[in-house]
């Protein structure tokens, strides 16, 4: 994917965040092995009048669903990087300060349950999120929404330290004093034109032991130098 076609592909997400768009949108394929999790089709979706209308405030949560939206392009809410048409998907807003580490909204249309999930979600940023099943969409009305949200800890920002060597890999240096093992680096797909990130899932890179000073190149799965960005490492997760 160009630059020009990626940018109208940002320009399109950011007109599903504010909710502008009535039609479909087109943009070019993407080489997703390279640009990660890219959709080529976004749709917001006209609700009928509805108990509960967007946005929407999920409760004791700071998520805000944002929008509906119809998705097509790679899924990898399931680890797969399938091709989907047509998946049910949201707009979703982290209205608070603090790093969300995982949340889950679940929504009831038309007595039919649909669950979005999400890993590292950044203060006060938004992201698209395709259904977790890649169910797809049938129109109706929201009559039903619940969530969670779990922050993340205050993790040590010195674990390593991390610069861009090109060709998306990545230069992790240990800057410590002993040896350090048992790090999980994880990224996700953002578009900056559109102030957005793609997809729920973060992608998790496992990182070796490396011991004092010790310097080496990993080349994450689905990372991009443009369009991808660090959220976190972590120690000791799974």
């Amino acid at each position: 994917m160009d630059h020009v076609a990626i940018r109208r592909l940002a320009l399109s997400l950011a007109a599903v965040s504010f909710g502008l768009l009535s039609a479909v949108m087109l943009v070019y394929s993407a080489c997703f092995s390279e640009t990660g999790y890219l959709p080529q089709t976004v749709q917001t979706v006209a609700q009928d009048p509805a108990p509960q209308s967007l946005p929407l405030q999920v409760d004791g949560t700071a998520l805000i669903v944002k929008n509906l939206a119809v998705y097509d392009g790679p899924f990898f809410e399931d680890g797969s990087g399938r091709e989907v048409l047509g998946v049910v998907a949201l707009v979703v807003q982290n209205s608070s300060a603090k790093m969300l580490r995982f949340s889950c909204i679940e929504l009831e249309i038309n007595r039919e349950q649909y669950v979005f999930e999400c890993m590292f979600l950044p203060p006060y940023s938004t992201v698209l999120i395709p259904e977790k099943t890649a169910k797809s969409y049938v129109n109706g009305s929201i009559t039903a929404c619940a969530g969670t949200a779990v922050e993340a800890g205050d993790a040590p920002s010195s674990y390593v330290q991390i610069t861009a060597s090109g060709m998306g890999s990545l230069c992790i240096t240990n800057p410590q004093w002993q040896a350090v093992s048992g790090l999980s680096l994880y990224h996700k797909t953002y578009l900056a034109d559109a102030s957005m990130y793609i997809g729920g899932v973060a992608f998790r890179t496992v990182l070796p032991t490396m011991q004092p000073g010790e310097q080496v190149t990993v080349t994450p799965q689905n990372f991009a130098a443009d369009y991808s960005q660090i959220l976190a490492v972590e120690q000791g997760n799974e």
